[in-house]
């Protein structure tokens, strides 16, 4: 180590290159791997959450189906191996009152939904049993919600919001962390299955559940448990329940992040790669140092009008999703778009990084050959032979990378094409236009150290 850091000292230049290099991929990396932590590795803020499922309907067509009440409530009644289950369902609530009309995405859950999840409020309490038995309209709101809406006012609790013309109370709000097996739902309020008109309509599905395995049930025995219970109603209920072919588990967390998960992943291994590149780049000078010492009319502008002429009309109407139809697009292309933007942006360090490896390690290795190359000068080689003779040499390395690594996009391809619109993961076109400018970096990062090396005077190279 000593060692090492006179060599860097001696070399100011090199030195800053090398740190600089390390400490964007070791920026990148830290960054990438806080997200992954955050949300993939992250357990959810609830009590035990490896024994918390999310539950679906089987079915011919699609193993992720809703379910009907009376096949609920069939299954909460025989199985044995679930501690707990709790349908709930997404909502849709213009929030109105003292302040603009919103939209919001919530969602309604049963009255055992909060307990079977373990978790409290961080004010007030959440949804009860005793809530769904009263038909009480209560409210909980999200700790984002909270924040945005209503300023973290502490005195939330108790107060009245009006949701779809009815009034809700707010009891209590949720932690910070805290998220719906909706992700994007804001607000929840009970679930009121006792007087809903498809309470006994095996052929209404659009209960989605959560369950709690019991203490050392394993996912496989509840599934084995819960189709044990399928069969009997195909049998029972033919006409409803023939195409319902028995029930699908998987763990709640992973279900809930399942959109990030790929794409998070990607980023990862992406960032890996830059720190790679990083240190390589230095790994690689300081080689190179300890061998030459040893050998010496915008549509929004109409937005405020629209919202006026709504309120004019019917001030509890929301119009907050007034969008031009470019908007939409975007909106709908934004998950994908941002994905490409950030490996693109990747991407585009990554070979900043390679150009400035290659360029370093070029200048170098030109540089420690001084003398060799004088003599060569002076034996009769040219300028142009010198430089041809240093790009020969450096580019071979850079083409068989270049070869290495486009096999192994081929073989990586294959999960990024889902990500992809109108174009092959293996697409030729893209694959010669992505080498053809690695080839470019490599010859421009390369030109400087060539040339110079062709233009200095043999005569003062070997006098030093």
């Amino acid at each position: 180590m000593p060692h090492a850091i006179r060599l860097l000292k001696r070399q100011p230049g090199f030195s800053t290159f090398a740190i600089l290099t390390l400490g964007l991929g070791i920026g990148a990396a830290t960054a990438v791997f806080t997200l992954v932590q955050s949300v993939l590795l992250h357990e959810l803020p609830f009590a035990d959450p490896d024994r918390l499922v999310w539950m679906y309907n089987a079915r011919t067509e699609r193993d992720r189906a809703p379910f009907s009440i009376p096949d609920l409530n069939d299954y909460a009644r025989d199985v044995t191996t679930l501690a707990g289950l709790a349908p709930f369902t997404n909502w849709t609530a213009n929030l109105t009152g003292a302040f603009e009309a919103e939209r919001l995405e919530g969602t309604r859950v049963g009255g055992t939904f909060f307990e079977l999840l373990g978790t409290h409020a961080a004010l007030g309490r959440t949804l009860a049993a005793s809530d769904e038995a009263s038909a009480a309209r209560v409210a909980v709101l999200t700790h984002g919600l909270w924040m945005r809406r209503f300023g973290a006012n502490p005195a939330v609790v108790g107060t009245t919001v009006i949701l779809n013309g009815a009034q809700y109370t707010v009891v209590g709000v949720m932690p910070p962390g805290f998220v719906f097996p909706f992700r994007d739902a804001e607000i929840a309020v009970p679930l009121l299955l006792r007087d809903d008109p498809r309470r006994t309509d095996r052929g209404a599905n659009f209960l989605r559940v959560v369950a709690r395995l019991k203490s050392g049930a394993s996912l496989a025995q509840a599934k084995a448990d819960l189709d044990a219970t399928a069969r009997r109603l195909q049998r029972q209920f033919p006409d409803d329940d023939a195409r319902k072919t028995g029930v699908s588990l998987y763990p709640l967390q992973a279900e809930i992040v399942s959109d990030y998960r790929q794409i998070l992943w990607t980023l990862f291994a992406a960032v890996g790669v830059l720190l790679a590149i990083g240190c390589g780049n230095l790994a690689n000078l300081t080689a190179r140092m300890y061998w030459v010492i040893r050998t010496h009319a915008d549509p929004r502008s109409l937005e405020a009008e629209i919202r006026r002429s709504v309120r004019a009309v019917d001030p509890d109407v929301a119009a907050s999703s007034i969008r031009t139809l470019d908007d939409i697009v975007t909106m709908s292309l934004a998950g994908r778009r941002m994905n490409v933007r950030v490996l693109e942006v990747f991407g585009q360090v990554a070979i900043g990084l390679a150009g400035m490896g290659v360029y370093a390690i070029a200048a170098f290795s030109a540089a420690s050959r001084k003398r060799e190359l004088a003599i060569r000068s002076a034996f009769g080689a040219s300028r142009q032979e010198l430089a041809r003779l240093l790009y020969r040499e450096e580019l071979r390395p850079v083409l068989l990378g270049i070869g290495v690594g486009m096999l192994s996009a081929l073989g990586l391809s294959r999960p990024l094409q889902g990500g992809l619109f109108q174009i092959r993961a293996r697409d030729p076109f893209t694959y010669a236009i992505v080498a053809a400018l690695l080839v470019a970096v490599a010859l421009v990062a390369r030109y400087v150290p060539a040339r110079r090396a062709g233009l200095a005077d043999p005569v003062e190279l070997l006098r030093g």
